[in-house]
C-alpha cells in the first residue's frame, strides 16, 4: 500500500488481523519500507477564559511519550484524523497540569512539556509538513 501523506501528519491506521476493528492513532515520525513510527496522541483540555470548567481544544493533540512501531503488511486503512477522533482515548489537562492517568507515570510531565500539533482551522486535519512518503515503496 502506498502511503499518500507527509511526515508529521496525524494519521489514523487501521490493522488487519483481528476480530474486530483496531485503530491506532498517531503523529508519524518515520517511514520504512517495513514499517510506519508513529506517536500516538492525547485530547487536550485547556482552561475556559469565562468559567473554571475546561474545554476540549478541537484543533490541537499532544504527542504521548513513547513511539508506536506499526508493520506495514498489517495496515489495512489509513486516513487524517481530526483532534476530537474517538481513536484518541487518552488526554491532558491545562487545569490540573499533569497528564490524567498520572498513576501510569513516574515522573509525570507538566501541561507545557507536552509538544502540541495544531490542525488546521478549515479543514480540521494536521497533514504534516515534512517529506512526502508516497514514494517509499513496502517491502
Amino acid at each position: 500500500m502506498r502511503l499518500n501523506f507527509k511526515i508529521g501528519a496525524i494519521v489514523k491506521f487501521e490493522l488487519y488481523g483481528f476480530g474486530e476493528p483496531v485503530y491506532k492513532v498517531g503523529k508519524v515520525t518515520n517511514v520504512t519500507p517495513g514499517e510506519v513510527t508513529i506517536l500516538p496522541q492525547l485530547k487536550v483540555y485547556r482552561k475556559n477564559e469565562n468559567s473554571s470548567f475546561e474545554k476540549l481544544d478541537l484543533f490541537c493533540t499532544a504527542d504521548d511519550d513513547c513511539a508506536v512501531h506499526i508493520r506495514r503488511k498489517l495496515i489495512s486503512s489509513w486516513s487524517y484524523v481530526k483532534a476530537i477522533d474517538c481513536a484518541i482515548e487518552k488526554s491532558i489537562s491545562e487545569g490540573t497540569d499533569v497528564r490524567r492517568n498520572w498513576m501510569d507515570l513516574p515522573n509525570p510531565k507538566r501541561f507545557g512539556d507536552y509538544t502540541f500539533n495544531e490542525y488546521d482551522q478549515r479543514t480540521g486535519f494536521c497533514k504534516g509538513n515534512g517529506f512526502s512518503c508516497f514514494e517509499i515503496e513496502e517491502a
